[in-house]
This record gives structure tokens, sequence and C-alpha cells, in this order.
């Protein structure tokens, strides 16, 4: 008897264990189910989402339809009226108003954080960001676009850093994906930064824009024809018109977020004898001076060079582009900046501090999340003048010097001196 009720006990255990498993999996199987990548409450969220951003899509398609002039026309002014129906609706971040309103299409509007793009036929894409700030491009992904107040080109090898990656203030890539900005608290900066320039001009306005040049050279400029890579150059063409073309093909370039680094660790950049380090675009690093013009554009095509991006030395064309698109944004002491002004104003004054700081050091320098435009040094740029004989120019502000950002000057040979460094420029293929 006492045998017979130890081996039933035996059993009770070992069933209760076998039981125990059994409902586990079942949990484990429900969970799985209701929740997960292709769980149904996933699935119910995803459709929900969808759901909204087609109701979305359609309101601003309907406001599209009724934007028709009697000539069959879509009148952007009739568009403008007709969004402010639609809540929510965003445009370069902000609401429709006669200061922010859509002056020719294609344009991005956005409702609830989802961009719709309306195209010149009167077409409503919705525009999906396929990369998350943070996240390295791959080759297998390739230049990837994004979108957000504006769309930038991502290239292979570079990740947007979170906290920078709103194109109309100045989105920011680094080759590093830990780097990060999302407070003054919560930096982190040891890749090389790049700032998107959106360019979304006609072909015929791709030209130095003397609105925003504070020119001390003659109004005859010519464009040098050894910036470019070689592999870039076209027979008959001059780097200029190709330089138009890349930019123009995706509506925009990077710009070296500081002026160019040595990436060595000496500390004495006022030594004549020059910089031999290696080019970064990095925070903290010590300025690139004493290099003569000729050399910038040997070091800036050296920097990278694949069938994804290819870097080169900033033209004339792209300071003024720079300009453009800088100009009235609010500076690192919240002012509204003014490329071609030198304000007197106090607030404004430490923008060119007395001596020479490592890049990226003035925080009251930065516009569109841009460093030392105006103060630290001078910087080359792939331009000439014709004035007296064909010299090359350096552009912006000095930190000796009270000059505005779109300053330009002609230097009689292109030499190496203390007050001048250089700004190289990434394209996307």
């Amino acid at each position: 008897m006492k045998k017979e009720l130890e081996k039933n006990k035996g059993i009770t255990l070992i069933a209760l264990v076998i039981t125990i498993i059994v409902l586990l999996i079942l949990a484990g199987v429900s969970i799985a189910t209701l929740t997960g990548e292709n769980g149904i409450l996933t699935k119910a969220q995803t459709a929900g989402k969808l759901t909204k951003q087609e109701s979305a899509k359609e309101k601003v398609q309907v406001e599209v339809v009724g934007s028709y002039n009697d000539s069959g026309k879509l009148d952007v002014d009739l568009l403008n009226r007709n969004l402010k129906n639609v809540s929510n609706l965003k445009y370069n971040n902000d609401v429709l108003s006669e200061n922010n309103k859509i002056e020719k299409l294609p344009a991005d509007v956005e409702i609830n954080g989802d961009v719709y793009e309306i195209k010149e036929d009167g077409s409503i894409i919705s525009v999906v960001n396929t990369i998350k700030p943070g996240e390295i491009i791959t080759s297998e992904k390739g230049n990837t676009s994004y979108t957000n107040n504006g769309t930038a080109i991502i290239p292979v090898g570079f990740a947007i850093v979170p906290g920078l990656d709103d194109v109309s203030q100045g989105l920011v890539i680094s080759d590093d994906a830990n780097d990060t900005e999302i407070d003054k608290d919560n930096i982190k900066a040891n890749g090389n930064q790049f700032v998107w320039i959106p360019v979304d001009v006609t072909k015929d306005e791709y030209i130095a824009n003397k609105t925003y040049s504070d020119v001390n050279v003659s109004k005859n400029i010519t464009y040098d024809t050894g910036y470019l890579p070689d592999d870039l150059k076209q027979p008959e063409k001059a780097d200029s018109d190709v330089e138009k073309e890349l930019v123009l093909k995706i509506k925009g370039f990077y710009i070296s977020r500081y002026e160019a680094g040595d990436g060595s660790t000496i500390a004495d950049r006022l030594d004549s004898s020059g910089t031999t380090g290696e080019l970064v675009s990095k925070k903290d690093a010590y300025v690139y001076n004493y290099i003569a013009q000729s050399d910038t554009k040997l070091k800036s095509m050296k920097f990278i060079n694949n069938k994804n991006v290819k870097s080169a030395l900033i033209s004339g064309v792209q300071w003024d582009m720079v300009m453009k698109f800088v100009n009235g944004k609010k500076d690192g002491n919240g002012n509204e900046y003014n490329v071609r002004v030198i304000s007197d104003d106090p607030s404004t004054s430490d923008r060119h501090l007395d001596a020479l700081q490592k890049c990226g050091q003035n925080e009251a320098d930065k516009v569109c999340n841009i460093y030392d435009l105006e103060g630290n040094v001078c910087e080359w740029v792939a331009e000439r003048s014709t004035y007296e004989q064909d010299n090359p120019v350096h552009r912006g502000g000095i930190c000796s010097d009270k000059c505005p950002s779109s300053f330009a000057y002609n230097n009689e040979n292109g030499e190496s001196r203390w007050g001048i460094g250089f700004r190289f420029v990434l394209y996307v293929m």
C-alpha cells in the first residue's frame, strides 16, 4: 500500500510539472500571438496608424483638389489658404501664415509627425523614413533619404546625430554612431560631423548670390577648375558646372560642421611650419591653419572618395548657398543671424573672440549647427578673383578682426598664413 501511494505521488508531481510546462508554452504562444512584430496587438496598432495617415492624406488631397484655378492650374496661393483647413498641418515646422507659406511645389507638409509631399501635378505621397537617428547607413541600404522639415540624403558610412535631425535647422551626420546631441548635458561628439545644406533652386539660380555676399573683390569672379576629384571631372566642363549638376541632382550638399581640423595632438598651431596631421571635421580639434589654398584642395579631395560620397574643398557658390541657408536663423545667443552685418550689440560680439580657439569651442558663433563662420580663421574656398590678377579668395570672419561671415577677400598668391584655414564639403552620389 505504501509503495503504491509513493508511486502515485511521483506520477502526480510529474504530471503537475508537465502541465505547468504546457501552460507556459501556451502562454508564450498566446503572448507572441498578441504582441511581437506580427502580433495581433501590433498589427492593430499599425492598422490604426495607417488609417490615421490615410485619413490625413485624404484631407490634404481634398484641399489640393480645391486649389485649382479657372484655367485648370494648381494655384499655390489658393493651396496655402485651403491647407489651413487641415488640423495640425505644419509647413517648415510651423503653421501656414503670411510669413510661412508654400512658395512652389513640390513641398512637404507635416501632420502629427507624418510627412506628405505635394507634387507639382497635385498628387500626394506619404513620406516614410526607413532610417532612424543614430543608425549608420550600410552599403546594403545605400544612400538614403530622410525627411524632417525638409529632405536630406544620408550617405553610406554616416548616421544622423540624435537631437540634430531637423533639416530646416541644420541636420547633422557623423561617422560615429555613438555621437548624440539631445541637449547640452547629453553631448557626445567623437566623429567627423557634417551639416546638410538644402538647395532648392532652379538650375539658373545656382550661382554666387551677391545678396548674401559682402564681396571685397571684383564682381567678376571665376571658379577654379582644380577642386574636384579626378573621377568627378567631365571633359569640356568646368568644375563649377559639374558641381552644380551634382548638387541640384539631390538638392543639397554637406559642409563640414567645424573648420578643417588637424587630427594630430600637437597643441601649438601658431607655427609657420604648418600643420601636417590627419584632416578631420571634429569638435575640439586644432584648427588646420598655415596651409596654402592649393594644398587645401588636395587635402579635401583625399578625406573620403568612394562610390557613395566624395569630398572636396568648398566652392564660392557653395559658400553663398550656406550664407543663404543660415541668414536670418538663430545664432548661439538666440539672436537673428545676419551674414552681412557685424553688430555692435554686446550679445553678438562674443562671436568674435580675440584668440584662436579649437574647433567648435565658441557656442556663440554657431548657426544652423555650423561653427565658426565668423570667428577663428578665414577659410579658403575654390574661388578666384580677376581683380588686378587671378587671385585666390578666402571667406568668412577671423578672430583677430570683426568681419561678417559672407566676407570675401582676394589673397595675392594663396600662400599659407596664420589666420587662414579651410572647410570642405561632401557630395552624395
